[in-house]
């Protein structure tokens, strides 16, 4: 993010810094993290991080502060420079850029005017229309989404429906086109891959999850679906000690949980998972790693479409984001029944997994 590291602090973590005017940002962090965030540049076989040993520890949030440091007051120029907001639109700095992400819900899909002057059609046709205009300029355009389910296939086939001009339509461009691509699942995937989990449990209610599992060459895991995407009834019983204990006892040799966006979540899949990481835990001899949980996303809430334009007009509810339980939510349920401040690893964006994952060449992925 810019920032040099300074310093190890006495109790092993990093002290990074990142300097701008007469304002110091300083941030404090776990030294594997800093390793994964070193710019190539700088990285070397020393300093490589091995997945297989990757800790939620790790990526805890960072302790920001920020110090105001000694200098002469700006002047007028200075002083017209720094009002401007970093977060306010910039047309020549955006058309100067050369690669472009876009996130689909609420940017692509999903959108309303603030002042809903404009229908969502209309909106959403105009949006798409811009889109493949930076497109047609050569641009480098990616397109990523915290949705994991849908694999890079799905989420390709999803662009070309919406009218944004990717690819051509023939199989080999839309196979091309996955590495312009990046899906919760994908990232998922890759880190299953390169942390060697070979027998995850895995909680979703879609299929992309596991294609990019199977394409990653994870093939044995426990899903709470069918390989049709079929919902596995025995999932939706009351929790009860036998009903957790026979899930435990038919899902042996699980090394690691997946928390997809299951629209499918219920008590029992929760208390599964919970067994798991608990008892893992709780048997683990000194040095012996432990069963990790993953979460496709940490997002708290999210975004399941858009009320009709005649939606309850007396209650001026249409065009309303109807919202839903978050990924990141549905994850922290899990760790909460687990206790011991339980953290999870997150490999949705912006997740410093998945930015790994975009750093590597197009063979590593």
């Amino acid at each position: 993010d810019g920032s040099w590291v300074k310093a190890v602090m006495d109790d092993g973590r990093l002290l990074a810094a990142l300097g701008k005017r007469f304002q110091v940002s300083v941030q404090t962090m776990h030294p594997g993290k800093a390793c994964l965030m070193l710019k190539s540049e700088y990285s070397d076989e020393r300093l490589s991080v091995d997945l297989q040993n990757l800790s939620a520890d790790w990526l805890l949030k960072t302790q920001h502060e920020v110090q105001l440091c000694p200098g002469p007051e700006p002047t007028g120029a200075e002083t017209n420079e720094n009002a401007f907001s970093s977060t306010e639109f910039n047309r020549e700095e955006f058309d100067s850029a050369q690669t472009y992400i876009f996130d689909g819900h609420g940017t692509l899909w999903g959108v309303r005017e603030a002042s809903q002057a404009m229908s969502t059609e209309v909106l959403e046709r105009a949006v798409v229309a811009n889109v493949n205009h930076i497109i047609e300029a050569g641009k480098r355009v990616l397109f990523a989404t915290n949705d994991s389910n849908y694999s890079r296939r799905m989420y390709v086939d999803r662009l070309l429906r919406h009218g944004i001009q990717l690819c051509g339509d023939d199989e080999a461009s839309r196979k091309l086109a996955r590495q312009k691509v990046i899906t919760a699942s994908f990232t998922c995937a890759w880190f299953c891959k390169k942390a060697h989990i070979k027998r995850p449990f895995v909680l979703c209610s879609h299929l992309g999850l596991l294609e990019e599992l199977k394409d990653a060459g994870v093939t044995d895991y426990i899903a709470t679906i069918d390989e049709d995407g079929t919902p596995r009834p025995e999932y939706f019983e009351p929790v009860t000690k036998e009903n957790v204990t026979s899930l435990v006892k038919q899902a042996k040799d699980v090394d690691a949980i997946i928390v997809g966006w299951d629209q499918h979540l219920t008590a029992l899949k929760i208390a599964v998972a919970a067994t798991f990481l608990k008892w893992s835990r709780e048997t683990a001899k000194e040095g012996q790693p432990v069963m990790q949980i993953v979460q496709c996303s940490s997002d708290c809430g999210g975004v399941l479409g858009v009320t009709a334009d005649d939606f309850l007009p007396g209650q001026d509810w249409a065009n309303r984001s109807v919202p839903a339980v978050g990924n990141g939510t549905m994850c922290q349920t899990i760790c909460a029944s687990v206790g011991l401040d339980l953290q999870a690893i997150d490999v949705g964006k912006p997740s410093e997994v998945l930015i790994e994952a975009l750093q590597r060449p197009v063979e590593e992925v």
